[in-house]
């Protein structure tokens, strides 16, 4: 017998797909004009901004695993950006803050 498990069920024409889609370009647009782009600062950032030494912004970047465990065994809030709401083009690392 197998465990009745709920998951999303696509509809005949693709509409599930479509509003994921949808959202995701929402969620692309929303953090590539609200948060900066850090690059591999990330972790440097983020952890900076939790000890108050600098202003707390919305950022987002890049982290090694062994930045990403450190952060969280640090309390760090940081969480992976899911890959379908990483905007198209980040900037040129040189223009990083």
């Amino acid at each position: 017998m197998a465990p009745a498990v709920s998951g999303t069920k696509k509809t005949e024409d693709g509409k599930s797909v479509e509003v994921f889609n949808r959202f995701a370009a929402k969620a692309r647009q929303h953090i590539d004009k609200n948060f900066d782009y850090v690059g591999r600062n990330f972790a440097d950032e983020a952890r900076a901004m939790h000890d108050g030494t600098i202003d707390a912004r919305p950022v987002w970047g890049e982290a090694t695993m062994a930045e990403q465990k450190s952060l969280r065994e640090e309390g760090v809030a940081a969480a992976p950006l899911p890959a379908a709401f990483v905007p198209r083009q980040k900037p040129d690392d040189k223009d990083v803050n």
